[in-house]
């Protein structure tokens, strides 16, 4: 008689475990990121960071390579508001805030705008110290 209820409970326990899992892989949220420049042509090496603003903490990090464009698959069961870093050498970070809601897909495209080459001011003046040391001069 024992064996029985033994059984039934590891039914039940199995039962609830499986629908637990469902419920928390549909709860996910599918993100599509597109990274463009200024003129909106595919920006290739850029780099990703996400970040929860309720955590407070990083979801994940992610270097495109060849790509400009990747989903990202989150887990989360509730609504949150992500902070989305972008960087790329030669470009301005831009930094995006998006509402979700698990179980929904969102598509954001981010333009970066180019950072223009800035050159130190350089004074020379009459009296200045110079000196060499082999092919270079100070």
């Amino acid at each position: 008689m024992m064996s029985c209820y033994k059984i039934i409970l590891i039914s039940l326990l199995i039962y609830f475990f499986e629908i637990g899992s469902a419920t928390a892989q549909s709860q996910s949220i599918a993100l599509q990121i597109k990274i463009l420049n200024e003129k909106k042509e595919p920006l290739q090496d850029c780099n990703v960071k996400i970040t929860s603003k309720s955590e407070n903490r990083i979801i994940t990090y992610k270097s495109f390579g060849a790509a400009n464009s990747f989903i990202f698959k989150l887990t989360s069961v509730k609504a949150d508001t992500l902070e989305i870093t972008t960087s790329h050498t030669g470009y301005y970070d831009d930094t995006t805030i998006l509402f979700v809601q698990a179980g929904q897909a969102y598509n954001t495209e981010l333009v970066l705008k180019i950072k223009p080459k800035e050159l130190q001011e350089i004074v020379v003046g009459e009296n200045s110290a110079q000196w060499k040391k082999g092919d270079t001069t100070f």
